[in-house]
């Protein structure tokens, strides 16, 4: 489902707004000591992370998956 097609894809991407981010902030990172390796560092692990866990997320069966907790008119109450 989330092959290496999508995955390619989603990290150039994800790259390239972590590069609109430094273009635009890199003097307010640097401040505060950041450095371009380690920013782009922190993207590809954080990227990285997301894919595996989606992978993970998708193989499983529905009874596996999360349970999203459903909200009708009689369990919510509006203000």
């Amino acid at each position: 489902m989330y092959g290496l097609l999508w995955e390619s894809v989603f990290r150039t991407l994800g790259l390239a707004a972590g590069t609109m981010l430094w273009m635009n902030h890199a003097p307010a990172l640097k401040a505060i000591g950041a450095t371009r390796t380690e920013f782009y560092s922190s993207i590809w692990r954080e990227i990285s992370v997301f894919v595996r866990r989606l992978r993970r997320e998708s193989t499983k069966s529905p009874s596996q998956a999360p349970q999203l907790s459903v909200i009708t008119t009689e369990t919510a109450s509006v203000a």
